[in-house]
């Protein structure tokens, strides 16, 4: 399991991230923010600036990214990215976005961030004229571009609940989202992993199930006292989330990248497949071996570096 490293009474972290706002102009099956069951909506930012003011009293982190949903869709986000710079949380900011509204980008966003990160999908994507036209705007800026094409998604929403204890062990303790990529966010007043959390009551109130508080259930708030320790706890904890249940990790077999339709957005079809079934339990095995080395060589040698330079080995020998 990760090992959480506290500087001068601050936990330093790799990344955390932000959900600009929650829905998207995209519906990709498999989205992991759950971003295609979810109405239009984004948090003040007087909430955002509150949270992540609190949460730099006892965390760094060296990159702070804002995702959705599509970013691009919060017509404040030059605000939202200033607070952040601010704050003094992070020296790195990204937005990360589909693309899709890449005309958006403005210079004033091109003057704030440090780095833009665009998702192509094969249905909807940027023509190569935008692209090349962002690139030269990101090159005028100092901002560094990053493109990936993406064709598939692994499976990751469960309409049945992993009740197999040694499966949902071993989804929560090989999740690269959690642990080696650093997914962690905050969302009105609490600290998440990941951002399952938030939004797996509404994926379930969709598939007619009874939504479970998951949002207070899983997440440490950020308001109450001791919030350093309670962090630090729950960063290291060995017990799976109980968003866990409807969520299969990093695990799931690769599935064709698709968009979902009308129906199925905002009442998803309830196929009620096993879990089991939708592992790749070769990667399972092969990523729960790396977790265990690498979590024995961040304790004797613990470095945010070193546990950064694990997190890129890994990917070059089991894959993303």
């Amino acid at each position: 399991m990760p090992v959480v490293i506290v500087t001068k009474g601050r936990i330093l972290a790799e990344k955390l991230e932000y959900n600009l706002v929650d829905h998207c102009n995209l519906s990709c099956r498999e989205c992991s923010h759950f971003s295609p069951f979810l109405r239009a909506h984004a948090l003040p930012l007087a909430t955002f600036v509150r949270d992540l003011t609190r949460l730099a009293e006892v965390y760094r982190v060296r990159r702070l990214r804002f995702v959705g949903g599509e970013p691009l869709l919060n017509k404040d986000i030059c605000a939202f990215v200033g607070a952040a710079r601010d704050c003094g949380i992070t020296q790195d900011i990204e937005v990360v976005t589909n693309g899709v509204l890449l005309e958006r980008v403005s210079d004033d966003l091109l003057d704030r961030i440090d780095s833009l990160a665009v998702s192509l999908y094969p249905d909807r994507r940027p023509d190569d004229a935008l692209l090349e036209r962002t690139r030269r705007r990101c090159q005028q800026f100092s901002v560094r571009m990053r493109v990936e094409r993406i064709d598939q998604f692994r499976k990751t929403q469960t309409v049945l609940p992993v009740d197999d204890p040694k499966l949902l062990d071993g989804i929560f303790k090989s999740c690269l989202i959690a642990h080696a990529w650093s997914c962690q966010t905050i969302y009105d007043g609490r600290f998440y992993l990941c951002s399952r959390p938030i939004y797996t009551d509404s994926f379930l109130t969709g598939i007619s199930q009874e939504p479970r508080d998951l949002r207070r259930i899983d997440g440490v708030a950020l308001h109450e006292p001791h919030l350093l320790e309670r962090l630090k706890a729950y960063l290291e904890a060995k017990k799976p989330l109980e968003s866990c249940r409807h969520c299969l990790g990093t695990v799931g077999l690769y599935e064709p990248h698709t968009q979902l339709s009308s129906r199925e957005r905002w009442r998803p079809h309830p196929a009620a497949e096993s879990p089991a079934s939708k592992v790749d339990v070769a990667r399972l095995r092969a990523l729960l071996r790396w977790q265990r080395m690498a979590t024995s060589l961040l304790r004797r040698l613990p470095s945010r570096r070193l546990s950064r330079a694990l997190a890129v080995a890994q990917t070059a020998f089991i894959g993303d």
